[in-house]
């Protein structure tokens, strides 16, 4: 993931850093917090903030792969037109977002039974 964005940082299709870039740098930010929150676990709620970071910096991916699918696949292109995306592509992102609600509300639910297990 570090690398994915890191990378997505030296991309330059029209030569100008624009939202791509600051999504990944978000994502870098997102990223951190949740290692922080790990290597600081006398933090109250530490696993609540790692799964949360560690989820939406995932979905952030994800999103960003819905996009460029949308671009340069050549069956998808028609859904995405210059200026305003099609009903298609707002579907989707909805479905992949909906879909990354549920995953961090069952994360969440099962992070109290995690915290009494004992590691190792």
């Amino acid at each position: 993931m570090l690398v994915t964005n890191v990378t997505a940082l030296g991309v330059y299709r029209t030569g100008v850093f624009f939202f791509p870039h600051w999504l990944a740098v978000v994502t870098l930010a997102v990223i951190a917090v949740g290692y922080w929150a790990v290597s600081m676990r006398s933090i109250r709620r530490w696993l609540l903030v790692h799964i949360t970071c560690m989820t939406v910096s995932y979905y952030m991916l994800v999103g960003g792969a819905v996009n460029e699918a949308f671009l340069r696949i050549d069956v998808l292109q028609p859904y995405y037109p210059q200026g305003m995306p099609s009903p298609v592509f707002g579907m989707v992102h909805s479905v992949v977002g909906v879909g990354f609600v549920v995953l961090l509300v069952a994360l969440l639910r099962r992070q109290r039974q995690w915290l009494r297990e004992p590691l190792g």
